[in-house]
């Protein structure tokens, strides 16, 4: 019974088959918006994806405050690990609707790509999700 519940609880979520492979940061946006937007506080995530970027699954790996989530390498790359994921697409939403990623955002990017290059999961890129439709990539602005 021990095993089943810990199954569960640590079993990402599944996403629909139907969903386009992540291969560029709109791509990428258009979903986490979908999950993303409108929430009231700070929900950090990541996209499963397989070696073409198909989405395996979604897994919400945190959520904080207003304006704050703490996020744990390991809690991140447990989840990939689970999901056999061969990268990852991170992501979470600012719920000021300013999308510019802080000092903290960037601090966390850049050591999770440190932990997934040892493990041999590469980051793909981090959409920050802000309102209106906005959202900023790693990629695009050239912090990956």
């Amino acid at each position: 019974m021990v095993l089943r519940e810990l199954t569960l609880r640590y079993a990402p979520s599944p996403v629909p088959l139907d969903r386009p492979a992540m291969r560029t940061p709109r791509d990428a946006a258009t979903i986490a918006r979908q999950l993303l937007e409108g929430e009231p506080l700070e929900v950090f995530g990541a996209f499963m994806l397989n070696a073409q970027h198909g989405v395996l699954c979604w897994k919400e790996i945190s959520r904080g405050s207003l304006s704050s989530t703490v996020v744990m390498p390991r809690d991140v790359f447990f989840a990939a690990v689970h999901a056999n994921a061969h990268a990852l697409i991170l992501a979470h939403n600012h719920p000021s609707g300013d999308p510019a990623p802080s000092v903290q955002d960037r601090d966390l990017t850049h050591g999770l790509q440190v932990a997934g290059g040892m493990l041999g999961i590469d980051v793909a890129d981090h959409i920050i999700i802000g309102d209106g439709g906005r959202y900023a990539s790693f990629k695009e602005l050239g912090l990956l």
